[in-house]
């Protein structure tokens, strides 16, 4: 179907301009991520693979746009035969390819806005990202710091333990030498008891 303005190509490119104007940044506005992604799960953006692969394009080509065929026809193939002179298959090739034109259209605005404003998003993405690095490694941290304390008190106990147990050990010493002592003073007093009898 036509569309129902008549120059729906300049019409739908005006509103598109418009709607950008409205999203241009305003350097009065805070735009950090700690304003709009206070507690918001990250997010890893994803693109379609056309601008997936302008992208890997753009970073290799040293940031010049890529020069690639349109993944779609601009142009309807006209018709051919006995159609060449039917007026319902030359309004469907025209409708055809005005559609191609717009879809072209559109995506060249996408790629324009993602040029545009693409950058902030992956920004406030990495942003949040170092944020969240900076407090795993903090918390890494205080578990290595809670980690040395506990091996600080077991080395302290161990320490204890040790000196407990050589003073043990010492008077074990002590006593099994002073039972030997007596043992030999009971078994000379048991001689000297048999001579008297």
């Amino acid at each position: 179907d036509p569309p129902s303005h008549p120059d729906y190509a300049a019409y739908a490119l005006t509103l598109i301009e418009a709607e950008m104007s409205r999203m241009s940044e305003d350097p009065s506005v805070d735009t950090t991520a700690a304003r709009y992604l206070s507690g918001v799960r990250s997010y890893t953006p994803s693109f379609s693979a056309v601008v997936s692969e302008d992208l890997r394009a753009l970073s290799s080509n040293g940031g010049e746009a890529p020069v690639r065929p349109s993944p779609r026809p601009i142009a309807a193939a006209a018709p051919k035969g006995a159609l060449a002179g039917d007026v319902q298959a030359w309004r469907s090739a025209v409708s055809k390819s005005k559609s191609a034109l717009e879809g072209g259209h559109a995506e060249l605005v996408n790629l324009e806005l993602l040029a545009s404003f693409g950058q902030g998003k992956w920004k406030a993405y990495l942003e949040d990202l170092t944020g969240a690095k900076g407090r795993a490694e903090g918390r890494v941290k205080e578990v290595l710091l809670g980690v040395d304390g506990v091996n600080a008190g077991r080395k302290a106990t161990q320490e204890e333990a040790k000196a407990g147990s050589d003073v043990m050990t010492r008077k074990f010493y002590e006593l099994a030498a002073k039972n030997a002592h007596l043992k030999g003073a009971i078994e000379e007093e048991r001689r000297k008891r048999q001579k008297t009898k």
